[in-house]
């Protein structure tokens, strides 16, 4: 990832998009401050994304350039500026076992869930152990007390029923094998989770609302892997990184995620096939063989 935050991105998107619209109505930037009463510095300032224009204003601008039908989008943008990158740093204040039980509630009213991950097993997917685990590992990397990482991977477990026992989304998960071969906990914590992995494969054609796919070791890519991405029907996608996590309503974006989403299934193998990923990944772990 760059060092520009995806927020400041956005901004900077959004300052193009407004440039664009006063070139295609063929006004010069004087031109537009004298019919928006902004001064210059302030059309160029915010074409370049160093200034937030409010809701009133990009009106003003879409008026000018004779573009209202573009409103409604443009000011969707503009909204979603400020909540697309969440800084780990304040994000976590609220504590893990308090994120973890809002997590839930993501999943509330969505038809699909597309998940990807590629260095560890799909957050919804993990044993209790191995979900401790990875918030203890958070909680030294961040500063954050570990006396709660038990609750918050408790928390974190009671999204699973969505998964084991339905009455939610449909769930399409695809993962790198590589995830299963990152030993989170030691042997024993990946024994279990092999083991809850093996049977949930196991139990698909009983379970018709979850598919779990598995690109292996060694694919030939039509696309590398990647930060694992969350995305909810077509209308949200959240991807972490080790500081933030990026959230996004803009079409583009859940366009572009739903074709990456895409050309990494066709890399991925179901059934019987994930399985043998699984117990290849078991044997490596109990150092019974070589990835």
């Amino acid at each position: 990832m760059s060092d520009q935050q995806p927020s400041e991105a956005a901004k900077q998107a959004l300052g193009v998009r407004l440039r664009d619209l006063r070139l295609d109505a063929g006004l010069s930037a004087t031109a537009l401050a004298a019919q928006t009463g902004f001064s210059v510095s302030k059309v160029s300032r915010s074409e370049s994304g160093k200034t937030r224009l409010s809701e009133a204003d990009i009106r003003k601008w879409a008026l000018a350039c004779g573009a209202e039908g573009q409103l409604p989008e443009l000011i969707a943008a503009s909204r979603e500026v400020d909540s697309m990158w969440l800084e780990y740093r304040r994000r976590l204040k609220l504590g893990q076992a308090a994120i973890q039980a809002q997590r839930r509630s993501e999943f509330d009213g969505v038809k699909l869930a597309r998940i990807y991950e590629s260095l560890h097993v799909p957050g919804i997917l993990q044993t209790f152990e191995y979900a401790r685990t990875q918030r203890l590992i958070w909680a030294r990397l961040h500063g954050l007390p570990v006396h709660n990482v038990d609750t918050a991977a408790r928390n974190r477990l009671t999204m699973q029923p969505l998964v084991t026992e339905g009455g939610g989304p449909a769930f399409s998960f695809v993962f790198e094998a590589t995830a299963l071969y990152n030993v989170i906990g030691g042997a024993g914590v990946m024994a279990e989770q092999f083991d809850f992995l093996h049977s949930l494969v196991a139990a698909g054609p009983r379970r018709p609302h979850v598919a779990v796919g598995i690109i292996p070791l060694g694919t030939t890519r039509e696309l590398f892997p990647g930060e694992g991405f969350y995305l909810f029907d077509d209308r949200k996608v959240w991807q972490e990184f080790w500081s933030g996590a990026l959230q996004s309503s803009q079409p583009a974006d859940l366009t572009y995620f739903g074709k990456a989403f895409d050309r990494l299934r066709r890399h991925a193998v179901y059934g019987d096939a994930a399985q043998r990923e699984i117990e290849a990944a078991r044997d490596f772990v109990q150092g019974r063989a070589r990835p």
